[in-house]
């Protein structure tokens, strides 16, 4: 997670009407240990703030389980991280902390994702990203006091991959 981040959402503003954006740090800038916990923050505030200048409403997604691995120290970050999410952006009006952990944790193992939503343990499959895709669409239908039909599994499979998202077709009014 890079300036660069920052960087495309500036762009994308200029270049685009938008109505909102979705964002999610994710497994693979924890686990590379090419980024720190704190650089992440850093890159999901300066967004927020980018948001907020715009006037742009934000749903930063938190990061899901983990089985992948026996170092239980990464699945304390993922924790950590998650935990920040929500005291950082719980009084803002304009960001909404999508918790996409809590229905991906297998409750008889905590901290680690159902069996059901992974192929190989780090990323989610197709019931998975189904999942996330009704909680991301519940959370913005109920931002914006709207039904948001589920939005196609393509997107969520790009909304893994490339983190960061834009919305610019049909102007969304929170207060109609």
């Amino acid at each position: 997670m890079e300036l660069k981040f920052e960087n495309q959402l500036l762009e994308y503003i200029e270049e685009h009407e938008i109505d909102f954006a979705v964002i999610q740090g994710g497994l693979n800038d924890v686990y590379s240990g090419n980024v720190t916990l704190e650089m992440m923050q850093i890159a999901i505030s300066n967004m927020a703030a980018i948001a907020a200048v715009h006037d742009i409403p934000l749903f930063i997604l938190n990061i899901t389980p983990w089985n992948n691995s026996p170092n239980k120290s990464l699945r304390d970050e993922i924790e950590i991280y998650n935990s920040w999410l929500e005291e950082t952006f719980d009084t803002e009006s304009q960001v909404t902390i999508v918790d996409i952990y809590s229905p991906m944790e297998d409750p008889e193992n905590p901290q680690f994702m159902l069996p059901e939503y992974y192929y190989d343990g780090i990323h989610p499959n197709s019931a998975g990203h189904h999942r996330i895709a009704e909680v991301v669409d519940l959370s913005i239908s109920n931002y914006f006091n709207v039904k948001v039909p589920m939005l196609p599994m393509a997107f969520h499979i790009v909304l893994m991959s490339l983190f960061l998202l834009f919305f610019s077709s049909k102007k969304f009014n929170k207060n109609s």
